[in-house]
């Protein structure tokens, strides 16, 4: 999941449970800069993915 999404940048949420018990093992929260590295460039988020992500 993403949030505070800002041209290219943004934080991604990740949550992995058990998958027996179902209990939470594990919460990551990370800030990033989405990058072309062949241009090594920022790539700003397409509209179309920031509108079905829910972001707009």
């Amino acid at each position: 999941m993403f949030t505070d999404v800002e041209k290219a940048r943004g934080t991604v949420l990740q949550t992995m449970f058990s998958s027996k018990m179902g209990d939470l093992i594990c919460s990551a929260r990370f800030k990033g800069v989405f990058m072309d590295f062949g241009r090594f460039r920022p790539v700003p988020f397409p509209p179309e993915f920031l509108e079905r992500s829910g972001l707009t």
